[in-house]
């Protein structure tokens, strides 16, 4: 994959332009670096919930858990390629979609990614947590491929999402040498469940009309957008309390 500066046709909310693709700062920054800001706050939460040390075991943890992460954002770039395309004012452009990278690439890429973050889990954390980053790899892959689209289903989307890009995290970290699971554990990872559930909700909120058009049957195509937005706001407070608790224990 290269940075092809070329000109695209890119739908903005009003009309077609042309503009220069710039990998970074259509892509990159938005994607991988924005997209997942959360992440940084999911690690020091996990790391407390485990109540481990900075260590070797926890070093290669976050690394590892950073890789899935990527794994999860870039086969949902290459399945949803022509969904956003045809989607008007979207946050970052998808070269997948422009055909500024070819989905060969993007596999090979993706496949890359997925065996590092396995072969890296299992050799220096064992095999418990090299199961639990397998099913994070194998959900965030469902969560997107057309095929199946757990992220086209009522519930499962809310559920799926909130184990690939939060819960498994947290019970990666809890099954590392010793860690240790008590009250506090369980509370933050309520805290993270209910947070990763409002993002969730969050987006099929702010990305409601777009799912219509394409034919997206989600939580929110089921519960209509005003009851999606109290129940993103219910989620959102459950999580806020439950880490009050979780940290006041």
């Amino acid at each position: 994959m290269s940075d092809h500066r070329q000109k695209i046709k890119y739908a903005n909310s009003m009309s077609m332009e042309s503009k220069t693709f710039n990998l970074f700062s259509d892509y990159l920054y938005p994607r991988y670096i924005k997209d997942p800001r959360y992440f940084p706050i999911l690690i020091v939460t996990a790391i407390i919930a485990s109540h481990l040390k900075l260590t070797t075991f926890v070093g290669i943890a976050v690394i590892v858990n950073l890789f899935a992460t990527i794994s999860g954002y870039l086969i949902n770039d290459i399945e949803d390629r022509e969904d956003d395309v045809n989607s008007p004012g979207k946050r970052f452009i998808n070269p997948f979609g422009y055909k500024i990278w070819n989905t060969l690439s993007g596999y090979v890429s993706l496949i890359s990614i997925g065996l590092a973050t396995l072969i890296l889990s299992y050799f220096f954390n064992g095999l418990m947590p090299g199961l639990i980053i397998l099913s994070n790899l194998l959900i965030g892959y469902l969560y997107s491929w057309k095929n199946l689209r757990l992220k086209s289903m009522p519930i499962i989307d809310i559920l799926s999402h909130t184990y690939f890009l939060g819960v498994s995290t947290m019970i990666y970290f809890v099954f590392l040498p010793n860690a240790a699971w008590n009250l506090k554990t369980t509370l933050l990872i309520l805290t993270v469940f209910f947070a990763s559930a409002h993002s969730d909700l969050d987006n099929e909120y702010r990305d409601f009309d777009d799912d219509e058009k394409a034919g997206i049957r989600n939580s929110a195509s089921y519960l209509g957008k005003k009851a999606t937005l109290v129940l993103t706001r219910l989620s959102l407070s459950a999580a806020v309390v439950m880490g009050i608790l979780g940290i006041l224990i």
